[in-house]
């Protein structure tokens, strides 16, 4: 990163952006009549995970090789699971990230649907290569000094299909209980 553009973002991050909405401010949401989630494992977090693997009409894409930048194959496979499974919303961690950016990069028409990314990061590079088709939900750790909630306030706040919910006493691993989790998706399918 050049010195420009570090200095850029420690000044936006200083700058007064609107807040997200706190996990306890969301409104209830009734679950969705039809829900077909694609977990991407890596970065989320075992606890999160666990949680999600337990719940009906979620698939956990295993096998996804953690280096997908410098791994081809890795996804074309994950292109061919979003192909045979169709899934209204992916849930990705901060590693998650990586792999939608470059799934957005070279097929950018692959997916259409709603994103929730739990802890993400290289989140400039991610806003760049999506599609206003998208409709992303960030959930960040308000203390989560890898990816500080400042930048990150400050990239939501000029995207209109971007909306932020902070965890206001995590970090960057994020845990939360299977209720949160399902109150943050059933949330997010309104959006």
């Amino acid at each position: 990163m050049n010195l420009e553009l570090m200095l850029k973002k420690q000044l936006e991050a200083k700058m007064h952006h609107p807040k997200g909405i706190c996990i306890s401010n969301i409104p209830l949401h009734d679950p969705p009549k039809q829900k077909n989630i694609l977990v991407i494992p890596p970065g989320i977090g075992s606890h999160n995970l666990e949680h999600l693997k337990r719940m009906k009409n979620v698939t956990i894409a295993d096998g996804i090789n953690k280096d997908y930048t410098n791994d081809p194959d890795s996804l074309i496979k994950f292109v061919g699971t979003l192909e045979t499974i169709k899934p209204t919303m992916i849930i990705a961690g901060s590693r998650g990230t990586e792999l939608l950016t470059t799934l957005f990069t070279k097929y950018p028409q692959t997916y259409n649907n709603k994103i929730i990314l739990f802890g993400p990061v290289h989140l400039d590079q991610f806003s760049q290569k999506l599609s206003n088709r998208n409709k992303v939900t960030i959930v960040h750790g308000a203390q989560d000094n890898i990816q500080q909630i400042g930048n990150v306030r400050a990239l939501v706040s000029n995207k209109k299909n971007i909306k932020l919910i902070e965890a206001t006493i995590q970090g960057h691993s994020l845990q939360f209980e299977q209720n949160t989790i399902n109150h943050i998706i059933n949330y997010v399918y309104t959006f």
